[in-house]
Parts: structure tokens; C-alpha cells; sequence
């Protein structure tokens, strides 16, 4: 059986967020909710958690694209947010 389970993004001024998920975790999607969070599939019975990466990058922002996965775009009171997980 899996869950959905919300977790919570803190890092926003270092445009980066390392995040404890459990193994085998799915990203399903990324919003604001009273913060910045990401949402993801898991099996409860996992225990053992893997840190994973994320980059929040604004609207005209450079960044290196290679290693990246796109998770969402986020729309919040005139900012826009584009939200990727590194990878590798």
C-alpha cells in the first residue's frame, strides 16, 4: 500500500533544499501550502530515507538544466517559481 505524504521545503535563500524521503519515494508535485512543500508517494513501511535535492529556480534565473528533473511550476502572488529535482 502507499501513501501521499507532504513534506515541507526551508531553504528558499540558498535556492536549494535537501530533503530526508523515504527510499524509493515518488515526487508527485510541488506547491505552496502556507510554504513551499513537495509531495510525494511512499510506502509507510519503508524506514531507511535518502536525502534528495531540490532547486527552486525563479523566472529568468541561468541555471544548468543538465541533471535535473522539472517537478512543477509554482504561481504565488506575482512570483514564479519553477521547481527541479538534481539528480546524480
Amino acid at each position: 500500500m502507499k501513501v501521499i505524504y507532504k513534506y515541507r521545503c526551508t531553504s528558499l535563500v540558498s535556492n536549494k533544499d535537501r530533503l530526508q524521503l523515504p527510499v524509493g519515494a515518488i515526487v508527485r508535485y510541488a506547491g505552496y501550502l502556507a510554504g513551499l512543500c513537495i509531495w510525494a508517494e511512499i510506502d509507510p513501511k519503508v524506514k531507511e530515507t535518502e536525502e534528495r535535492t531540490f532547486m527552486i529556480i525563479e523566472t529568468g534565473e541561468a541555471f544548468v538544466r543538465e541533471g535535473k528533473e522539472f517537478i512543477n511550476t509554482i504561481l504565488l502572488d506575482g512570483t514564479v517559481w519553477h521547481i527541479y529535482e538534481v539528480r546524480g
